[in-house]
């Protein structure tokens, strides 16, 4: 009886069969884990767990006006939908770019340190904010750049004062499915999930009932 040939498992573009896939399945991919500001790092190797098949690296560049740029690298282990991805968030006074690189071996290094950027301003208008205590009382209305097609809400923590801030802002659209982001601007980590509207979100929930009865109150009143 003839058998049909064995399908291979990729790696590195290398064809893997046999024992080599067993080696693969045994022994996991062992990345750096680290972040370094300004240049590229490579302290601090870990083996990735299980589904942590890429060594990522995250490249994010913060403009701030008045103050210029900042670029950040971050490197862990990481996933197929975590690679190659480019993506912008902007804030009043503040843009974010960031770009990511994946290999499928062993402490790879970085490579190109240049984050894609449009600055260009596009149609689409969002309030934007950034304050403590989730409530967003001093929101601005700003224009989005380049791909920047959504508006966002997130709550982030103050890596430092472990304060709870909340975010209204520009962002990309694939920015909207990503269960986090490795770098926000003013060094905040996220806690919640991007929420995205086609539209700015002018008025907070709390703020939208006591408007409806102030407009239904007039219209009895005239």
């Amino acid at each position: 009886m003839t058998h049909g040939a064995e399908e291979p498992v990729y790696r590195n573009n290398r064809p893997l069969y046999g024992c080599d896939i067993w080696w693969r399945d045994a022994f996991s991919l062992n990345c750096y884990h680290c972040t370094s500001i300004g240049s590229d790092c490579s302290t601090s190797e870990k083996p990735c767990e299980k589904g942590f098949d890429f060594c990522l690296s995250t490249i994010t560049e913060i403009i701030t006006q008045g103050k210029g740029a900042t670029k950040s690298i971050v490197r862990s282990c990481g996933t197929k939908d975590m690679c190659n991805v480019t993506y912008s968030i902007s804030l009043n006074a503040t843009n974010l770019y960031a770009t990511t690189k994946c290999c499928e071996r062993d402490r790879c290094p970085t490579g190109s340190l240049e984050v894609p950027k449009i600055m260009s301003e596009n149609k689409v208008e969002c309030m934007t904010c950034n304050e403590p205590n989730e409530k967003c009382k001093n929101a601005i209305k700003i224009k989005c750049t380049g791909e920047e097609k959504k508006c966002a809400r997130y709550t982030a923590i103050d890596a430092k004062t472990k304060v709870s801030h909340l975010a209204q802002t520009c962002v990309t659209e694939n920015v909207c499915a990503m269960k986090n982001v490795t770098v926000l601007p003013y060094d905040q980590i996220l806690t919640k999930q991007f929420d995205c509207t086609n539209q700015a979100p002018s008025l907070l929930p709390g703020l939208l009932f006591p408007a409806a009865i102030g407009i239904a109150m007039l219209k009895l009143l005239s």
